[in-house]
């Protein structure tokens, strides 16, 4: 009687272990799901977020074009446009972009006769998207 008491008990015991365990996988499951929504960004850069200038002659000053789109469902305001050196400019929308609509960021680069060699220059652009910051890259090789 004794045994089959214990017996009782451990089967109970690993059955609740059981049922913890498939709580936590669903909780996972759920909290990967979530935290994917969180990262889906409302600015979407259209093409590539990366423009390759090619080969650049030093004391050029070269501009390009990107495309944006709001794809969230709300307003999306640009703050802020950080670069990485004071030889790139960045301009942006100062209005609203509304939802589903296009707008376009424009970086120039000023290549002075300092700036030979292979040159990588990051613009951040910053919103009011709680998520990360998107990034806008533009390179070159200076001759």
């Amino acid at each position: 009687m004794k045994s089959k008491c214990i017996i009782v008990i451990a089967l109970f015991f690993l059955s609740c272990k059981a049922d913890r365990n498939r709580d936590e996988e669903k909780e996972t499951v759920y909290q990967l799901n979530i935290s994917e929504d969180i990262n889906e960004s409302p600015l979407k850069v259209l093409g590539s977020s990366t423009y390759d200038f090619g080969t650049i002659p030093a004391d050029t000053k070269l501009k390009h074009t990107f495309s944006i789109r709001n794809i969230g469902t709300e307003p999306l305001i640009i703050t802020n446009a950080i670069t990485t050196c004071g030889c790139t400019v960045a301009r942006y929308p100062k209005k609203p972009v509304l939802t589903n609509r296009t707008d376009s960021v424009i970086v120039e680069f000023d290549a002075s006769e300092g700036d030979k060699g292979f040159q990588n220059k990051v613009v951040t652009l910053t919103s009011n998207y709680s998520g990360p910051p998107t990034l806008l890259i533009i390179k070159g090789q200076v001759k």
